[in-house]
């Protein structure tokens, strides 16, 4: 059982979780209902729709954490920029990195110029850049000086491997570990 500890209200606040982190809920869940659905995507401009069930997204939460693992060295304090449209790989991407105790810092390929798409990466400290591999020349134009990954070889990983969840993510220690880095215009 994990407990945090935080104020609410302006009072002293407990939380008690019956999993110990996030991979945890996440097995639990793929175990006890998984062919529920965990994930829904609806893209808004084809209005295509994908879902992922909860032992589909354990599956390739893990088969995309140990490809990031195994073939590019993300570990705990790493950051990972994303470089992709809105489709499911963004939270798949962001929940693989939350197993391995990295970040994600997604990047807004409508809005960003070249320009802050390089502060984004540069300020971060983002490794890698995980893109789709159609747009891997465009990404690389626009970062030259970064790693680039296509998420569909991500995908291609031994899944068996990352179950290797440091000893930090059994504590949510909410000042110490950053999942996401969000970038805003005001």
């Amino acid at each position: 059982m994990s407990i945090l500890a935080c104020e609410k209200n302006g009072r002293p606040h407990t939380y008690r979780f019956p999993w110990a982190n996030f991979t945890d809920l996440l097995r639990t869940r793929a175990r006890e209902i998984p062919d529920k659905d965990a994930l829904i995507f609806c893209d808004v401009d084809t209005h295509a729709r994908s879902s992922l069930t909860y032992a589909e997204l354990e599956t390739r939460t893990a088969t995309i954490a140990s490809a990031l693992h195994d073939r590019h060295g993300i570990g705990p304090g790493d950051c990972v920029a994303l470089a992709l449209p809105n489709a499911i790989e963004i939270p798949l991407l962001t929940l693989s990195l939350f197993r391995l105790g990295a970040t994600s810092v997604p990047l807004d390929l409508k809005r960003d110029t070249p320009d802050r798409k390089q502060f984004k990466v540069n300020d971060s400290g983002s490794h890698v850049v995980c893109t789709f591999s159609d747009l891997l020349d465009e990404e690389q134009c626009a970062l030259p000086e970064s790693r680039l990954v296509a998420t569909e070889e991500l995908d291609e990983a031994d899944p068996s491997v990352p179950y290797l969840e440091p000893e930090w993510s059994g504590t949510p220690d909410l000042e110490q570990h950053t999942n996401v880095v969000l970038y805003t215009s005001g």
